[in-house]
């Protein structure tokens, strides 16, 4: 009964931990930390987003984290939910999510709305979670554009 319950207790709490990892993820993007963002990542994490190149090494997308934070006058804020994290080994794990995002960007005078579902796969390595890969489909995408007197228009929207 004991080993039972204490296998249970240790696999909430690698789910737990896994859903923190994400957490920390999207806060370091939205921040543009991009030290924080590699060390989510495994260093051959395989990234795959609708929008971006696909990058094979978290290198690549860790140096777009960091232009894109040196640009400055734009601010994104990833809202992720409804994780289903699958436990598939005792180092390994799935995960979809939900995702809404928000973008603005002030030189280009844009405003993003963006839905979408990560799916992903985690490894424990020396006690600790990562991301091992992780790609995002986008389900809709609204973009408006803000005029000098701050009226909006859509100019695409899937």
């Amino acid at each position: 009964m004991w080993e039972d319950l204490n296998r249970r207790v240790a696999a909430l709490l690698d789910v737990e931990a896994i859903e923190a990892l994400k957490a920390r993820y999207w806060r370091a993007v939205d921040r543009g930390r991009a030290d924080d963002v590699r060390e989510c990542l495994l260093p051959e994490a395989l990234i795959d987003f609708d929008g971006l190149p696909r990058f094979e090494g978290r290198n690549g997308f860790v140096a777009v984290v960091r232009e894109a934070a040196a640009r400055g006058g734009a601010y994104h804020m990833h809202h992720g939910h409804n994780p289903d994290i699958e436990l598939t080994g005792p180092d390994s794990a799935v995960g979809v999510w939900e995702v809404f995002y928000h973008g603005i960007d002030l030189a280009a005078r844009t405003i993003v709305h963006m839905a979408g579902a990560y799916n992903d796969t985690y490894r424990r390595r020396d006690g600790h979670w990562w991301i091992a890969t992780t790609t995002m489909r986008q389900t809709s995408l609204t973009v408006q554009q803000v005029d000098m007197d701050s009226q909006c228009r859509y100019v695409s929207g899937v």
